[in-house]
């Protein structure tokens, strides 16, 4: 019984990354749990998700699932969401090894620094982790034509914010031509996160409402990003997509 165990463990470690809990099923959002505060804004990624059906022809669960990187069904997800604030403890050699293994597989990190702040305890955990998942590839800026400003919206100008405008850019491990991590300082979570009551939680700062809804293009852009990788790199066909798709036409879209 245990070699039949470690003979489909052996298997579902080798399976690519598939784009819900089984084959067929919608589109679904992961949402990394680890040591620390991993869920300072719980209802942020429900938003997002809502934002991304209404602009997408993307059939997505409405609520994120919660995967730790031990999880058995950790291979059953393209895109895993991992915010935070406050320092946490390093992953053990397993956790790196998953990770890394789900990464090398097709899967997509996105981090999100819910404390807004470089160089703060969340952000220094985070480079600490980086570097030991990918000693051979430096977190650095991503250039202004990469595929993650072109995968749905065409973001022009430097992605400036979520609820806070630490950072004009976004970092990213490339390997190759692909970036499977991408980490925004800027909590853009925050800018997604709505109360029961229909209303944001969080002011935004200093772009007020104009720079939130480019919190949700970015969003919107690295799940598009995590399911089409680069094929958008020298073209851009966002027409196409709105013409096919559900999107709906709003007043801050260029």
């Amino acid at each position: 019984m245990n070699l039949l165990c470690s003979i489909f463990a052996c298997i579902l470690l080798a399976l690519p990354v598939t784009a819900g809990r089984y084959p067929g099923e919608k589109f679904i959002i992961a949402q990394l749990s680890f040591s620390g505060d991993w869920n300072p804004r719980p209802e942020a990624t429900k938003q997002l998700i809502i934002e991304l059906m209404n602009r997408t022809s993307i059939n997505a669960a409405l609520l994120p699932r919660t995967v730790s990187l031990l999880d058995n069904d950790l291979f059953f997800y393209p895109f895993i969401l991992m915010t935070g604030q406050g320092p946490f403890a390093p992953f053990s050699k397993q956790e790196r090894e998953r990770l890394r293994l789900f990464l090398d597989q097709g899967g997509f990190l996105l981090i999100d620094n819910s404390e807004g702040a470089k160089d703060g305890p969340f952000d220094r955990s985070v480079r600490r982790e980086l570097a030991a998942f990918f000693p051979d590839n430096t977190l650095s800026l991503l250039p202004l034509d990469h595929s993650i400003y072109r995968s749905f919206y065409l973001m022009r100008e430097e992605y400036f914010g979520g609820r806070v405008r630490t950072a004009p850019y976004l970092e990213g491990i490339t390997i190759d031509d692909a970036t499977p991590v991408v980490y925004s300082l800027n909590d853009a979570a925050g800018a997604w996160a709505k109360g029961n009551d229909a209303r944001f939680l969080y002011d935004v700062i200093p772009g007020g409402e104009r720079q939130r809804q480019i919190a949700f293009n970015f969003g919107v852009n690295a799940v598009l990003y995590a399911l089409t990788a680069n094929y958008k790199k020298d073209a851009v066909h966002v027409k196409a997509l709105m013409e096919r798709g559900k999107y709906r036409k709003l007043p801050w879209t260029r």
